[in-house]
C-alpha cells in the first residue's frame, strides 16, 4: 500500500470538530446557531434559499418583514454548501480524473471493473434498504434515497487504516471504490437535484469556459512547442500565468452552472479537464504527488487548506441537528449505511466474479464492506439537496451522525477479527 496524503486525516479532524460543535450549538443554543448559520449575505434571485422560507424561518430573527421581490436568499449556510463545496468537488474529481486517463490510472481498463462494480453494488444495497424501509415505515420520505449512498474518502480510509492497518491491502480497493462512489454521487446530484428547470445555454458557456482554457492555455502552447524537448512556450504559459487562465474559466464556468439550474457545488468540474496534468498516476490521493509540478497536482496542493476550512463550515452548518428529531427515518438511513451499503458491497464483488471479472484477494471484500458505509460529506450535502422536509432532512442528517459513530466502533472493534 503506499503512502496516503496526511491532508486526509486532517480533513476528517476538521469534518469531526465542525459536526461535534455544530450538535453542541444546536442543542444547547439553537438561536445562536440559526444566526451563525441562516445570517444572509446577499439577496437575489439565483443562489441561495428560497426567499419565502428563509423569511418564514428567521425573518423575525434578523428584522426583515419583508423581501419584495426578492427570490433567494444567500446564507452563510447556503454560501458553504452551494459554492464553498465546489473546491471540494473539485479536488475528489481531480483523483477520479487521474484515476480514469493517466498511466497505471486505477480506474483504467480491467482494473476498474472490481472497484466499479463493488461500488455500484454498494450504493444499489443502501437505497434498496433505504427504499424498502421508507416503504415498510409509512415515512413517504422516498426523496431521500440518495443520503446513504455514499462513501467518504477520507472517513473511509481513516476508519479502514484504524480498522486493519495501514498497510492491509484492501485499504487501496477501499480508496478506489470510494472514488468511484463520489463520481456515481456526483452524478446523482446534477441528475437527481437540479435546483430548477434546466437553461442549456448556461451549461454551454460553462463548457466553453473550460474549452477556452484548454485550447489557449494548454493545447495551443504544445502545439507551438511540437518535439522541442525544451517546451518554450508552455514553459512561458506556466511561469508567466500559472493558473490564472483557470482561475477565470473557473469563476465564469461556477457562474455558468449556478444559473444552468443544476446544483452549483458541480460548478468547477467543466474546467478540470483542461489544466495540463502528469504524465501517470500515483495512486488516489498519493502523497508522491506533493513532489510533481503540474498545475493539476499545484492547484490541488494550493486548496489543500481552503478545502479543509471549507469542510470545517460545511460539517458546521450541515450537522447542527436537534437530538429530538431522531426518529424512524434517522433510524431508515442507519441500516442503510450499516446493513445496506456493506451487503450491496459483498453482492457487487460475487456478480463481478461471477460475470468472469477479477475476484478480490480472499479477505480483502469483508473488510472494504465493513467500512463501506462510512459516509458524511456526501451524504449531507445530498440531504441538504434533496427535496425532503425541514423536519425530514434534520432527522436524516441525525442518522447519518449517529450511524457514522456506530460504523466507527464496530470497524474498530470487528476489524481484527475478520479472517485473513
Amino acid at each position: 500500500m503506499y503512502r496516503v496524503w496526511t491532508f486526509l486525516e486532517n480533513y476528517v479532524w476538521t469534518l469531526g470538530i465542525g459536526a461535534l460543535l455544530a450538535m453542541v450549538l444546536a442543542n444547547l443554543t439553537p438561536g445562536l446557531y440559526a444566526y451563525l448559520t441562516a445570517f444572509p449575505i446577499s439577496f437575489g434571485d439565483y443562489v441561495g434559499q428560497d426567499a419565502g422560507v428563509w423569511l418564514t424561518q428567521h425573518g423575525t430573527r434578523f428584522g426583515i418583514p419583508d423581501l419584495g421581490d426578492v427570490r433567494r436568499v444567500l446564507t452563510v449556510s447556503e454560501a458553504v454548501t452551494k459554492l464553498g463545496m465546489s473546491l471540494f468537488l473539485f479536488l475528489a474529481a481531480k483523483e477520479l480524473w487521474e484515476a480514469l486517463v493517466l498511466d497505471h490510472g486505477a480506474l483504467r481498463g480491467s482494473d476498474a471493473i472490481l472497484p466499479i462494480g463493488v461500488a455500484i453494488g454498494g450504493m444499489a444495497g443502501a437505497a434498496v434498504v433505504y427504499l424498502a424501509l421508507n416503504a415498510a415505515f409509512g415515512l413517504d420520505a422516498q426523496a431521500g434515497w440518495a443520503i446513504p449512498v455514499g462513501t467518504d474518502i477520507a472517513v473511509a480510509y481513516i476508519l479502514g487504516r484504524a480498522a486493519f492497518g495501514a498497510k492491509h491491502p484492501a485499504l487501496r480497493l477501499l480508496l478506489v471504490m470510494a472514488v468511484a462512489d463520489d463520481a456515481l454521487s456526483v452524478l446523482i446530484l446534477a441528475i437527481f437535484h437540479v435546483q430548477s428547470s434546466i437553461q442549456p445555454l448556461w451549461l454551454l458557456l460553462a463548457a466553453l469556459a473550460g474549452g477556452l482554457a484548454y485550447g489557449l492555455a494548454n493545447w495551443l502552447p504544445r502545439r507551438l512547442d511540437g518535439a522541442d524537448p525544451v517546451k518554450p512556450a508552455q514553459t512561458a504559459v506556466r511561469l508567466r500565468l500559472g493558473l490564472l487562465p483557470y482561475v477565470v474559466a473557473g469563476a465564469v464556468s461556477l457562474f455558468a452552472v449556478t444559473r444552468s439550474g443544476l446544483h452549483p457545488a458541480l460548478g468547477l468540474l467543466p474546467v478540470l479537464p483542461a489544466l495540463p496534468h502528469a504524465d501517470r498516476a500515483f495512486g488516489v490521493f498519493a502523497s508522491a504527488e506533493r513532489f510533481l509540478h503540474d498545475l493539476l497536482n499545484r492547484a490541488e496542493q494550493m486548496l489543500r487548506y481552503p478545502v479543509g476550512v471549507v469542510l470545517f463550515l460545511f460539517a458546521f452548518c450541515q450537522a447542527g441537528v436537534p437530538v429530538a428529531t431522531f426518529g424512524l427515518l434517522s433510524l431508515t438511513v442507519i441500516l442503510a449505511m450499516l446493513l445496506g451499503k456493506p451487503l450491496g458491497v459483498l453482492a457487487g464483488g460475487w456478480v463481478v466474479a461471477k460475470a468472469g471479472g477479477p475476484v478480490a484477494a480472499q479477505g480483502i471484500l469483508p473488510r472494504v464492506a465493513l467500512v463501506a458505509g462510512a459516509s458524511l460529506t456526501m451524504s449531507l450535502l445530498l440531504a441538504d439537496a434533496s427535496q425532503l422536509t425541514v423536519e425530514q432532512s434534520q432527522s436524516a442528517r441525525l442518522g447519518v451522525l449517529v450511524g457514522l459513530v456506530f460504523l466507527s466502533v464496530a470497524a474498530r472493534s470487528l476489524g481484527a477479527r475478520l479472517p485473513a
